[in-house]
C-alpha cells in the first residue's frame, strides 16, 4: 500500500489540533480531513469523521488493519514533523509518541 500526504493545513495555536491533512492511498484514492491532535502523550492522528442529527460523531474513514492504521500515522506524522524547529518537536511530544492513542482522541473529541 502506497501512501502519500497531498496537501498539510498547519494551524499555529495552543488546541490540541494541530493540522488537517489529505492522503492519497495507491494515487487512486484521497481522503480528506486526517487531523493531527495533540495528546497528553504526544501527537497521534484521528481520521475524518462527522456529527449526525443525533449530535454523536462517527468515523466516515476506518483503518480495517493495525498495519494500515501505522503505515498512514507514520506517513502523515513525519510530513507533519517536516520543517519543526527542535524547539517545536520537543514541546509536541512530551514523552512517548502514541500511535494508537484512542484515550486521547475520546478527550479531545468534547473539545473540538
Amino acid at each position: 500500500m502506497e501512501i502519500e500526504v497531498y496537501r498539510m493545513y498547519r494551524f499555529d495555536t495552543d488546541r490540541p489540533l494541530k493540522a488537517f491533512a489529505d492522503i492519497s492511498v495507491n494515487k487512486s484514492i484521497l481522503i480528506k480531513g486526517v487531523r493531527v491532535m495533540q495528546g497528553k502523550k504526544g501527537v497521534f492522528i484521528a481520521m475524518p469523521r462527522e456529527q449526525s442529527e443525533d449530535s454523536k460523531w462517527y468515523d466516515t474513514v476506518r483503518c480495517l488493519t493495525i498495519e494500515a492504521r501505522e503505515l498512514i500515522t507514520k506517513v502523515v506524522l513525519d510530513a507533519y514533523m517536516e520543517n519543526l524547529s527542535m524547539d517545536d518537536v520537543a514541546r509536541l511530544n512530551k514523552g512517548v509518541s502514541n500511535a494508537d492513542n484512542t484515550e486521547e482522541l475520546q478527550d479531545t473529541e468534547e473539545t473540538v
